[in-house]
């Protein structure tokens, strides 16, 4: 085993048992366009005045980061009404389930990575978060280049 290889395990270890170390605060992008992700994956909220939009929802062991970074906002999950993903990695879905409980959020996932998550649910790389359990969500809508979704 290579030095390098021990050090990313290592840094992914020390990830999963400490993701505090990775927390960014909140902010205003722009307009109505915020972040709320960590250093290591974006994830952004648009309030439309009519609930919010959020796209991507980070690693499993930062759901509660998450959460945080939306209430400091002064925004509340029960608001949002469409989770958007950029892709069908557990980094990019990790708090779908809980926020999707939390809000009753419709779900969007591209028709591809849904396909994946049926027939090759092992490409969404769950076995890599760092819990045995997680697995893939059910999106409930998929979306293909060219589609529009609207809210507000």
């Amino acid at each position: 085993m290579s030095s390098k290889y021990a050090f990313k395990e290592n840094s992914r270890a020390d990830f999963y048992r400490h993701p505090e170390q990775y927390r960014v605060t909140s902010f205003r992008m722009y307009g109505n366009l915020y972040y709320v992700g960590n250093k290591s994956v974006g994830s952004h909220l648009i309030d439309t005045g009519e609930g919010l939009i959020l796209i991507d929802t980070t690693y499993p062991s930062t759901q509660a980061m998450l959460i945080q970074s939306i209430w400091e906002l002064g925004f509340q999950p029960k608001d949002i009404r469409i989770i958007l993903h950029t892709h069908g990695h557990f980094d990019h879905f990790g708090a779908t389930a809980l926020l999707k409980e939390l809000s009753g959020a419709t779900t969007y996932l591209g028709e591809r990575d849904a396909v994946m998550f049926r027939g090759r649910p092992e490409l969404a790389l769950c076995a890599s978060c760092g819990n045995q359990y997680f697995e893939p969500f059910v999106p409930d809508k998929t979306v293909a280049d060219g589609d529009i979704i609207t809210l507000g």
